[in-house]
């Protein structure tokens, strides 16, 4: 199982395990994008890929879908995504949200959690207080739909994939706006926000943490479009 973001990180995963497949290094299986979302966002990509890198490029001029594992299949409805759970074969299951806050993910991590053989990766920040940090730390049972689910899955994390610039990165792109620039740090984890803060005031700018104008909803949930 493999909670992810529609858009951009789903083919990012899609794109390493059809090289994986191509190298030998993974068996090949059903793969199941079960989004609704994600599949309106291949068609696009499908309509943009002279704009995509040098790799995706090449491999498209050789007649194949840089996105495409051998035995890919994108769902929709609801039936469809039921199914995947009733099924008893060896799959991979890409499903949104990538937090865990919402979406078809929490379905199937709800039928899949508490068995050995299942594996969660995690591919995507989780904040602190939702269920996906919940399972990177540990936790011996999760709630999902109100029910108390015991997790004997493996969880693994891959933080490779993340799309965000990490502190010296936001640093240094700091540094080009000169010394009497003023910053507000807005986006992240409250102990991240403040250490950014005091490193670039260390560095003579002005800058603060900017608390924001909107309430999130309690246990660190938010809706996923807001991801």
């Amino acid at each position: 199982l493999i909670p992810s973001f529609a858009l951009e990180r789903t083919q990012d995963v899609l794109f390493h395990l059809a090289r994986l497949e191509d190298e030998g290094r993974i068996p090949v299986m059903p793969v199941y994008v079960d989004s609704p979302l994600a599949d309106r966002v291949e068609d696009v990509y499908q309509q943009c890929m002279d704009e995509l890198s040098d790799d995706v490029r090449a491999i498209r001029a050789q007649g194949r879908d840089p996105f495409a594992p051998k035995l890919l299949q994108y769902t929709t409805s609801v039936d469809d995504s039921k199914r995947i759970n009733q099924s008893r074969e060896a799959a991979i299951v890409i499903a949104g949200s990538g937090m865990m806050t919402g979406g078809r993910i929490l379905h199937h991590l709800r039928a899949h959690l508490a068995d050995s053989h299942t594996t969660v990766m995690i591919v995507g920040f989780q904040p602190t207080g939702g269920l996906g940090r919940l399972l990177v730390d540990g936790a011996p049972t999760v709630r999902i739909f109100g029910q108390e689910i015991a997790v004997k899955a493996r969880i693994a994390t891959i933080n490779g994939l993340s799309a965000h610039a990490d502190r010296t990165e936001l640093l240094d792109w700091a540094a080009g706006a000169g010394a009497q620039a003023e910053f507000r740090t807005i986006h992240g984890e409250p102990d991240s926000l403040a250490a950014l803060r005091d490193q670039l005031i260390a560095r003579g700018n002005r800058a603060e943490v900017q608390q924001s104008a909107v309430r999130l909803p309690e246990h660190g949930r938010k809706d996923e479009g807001g991801e």
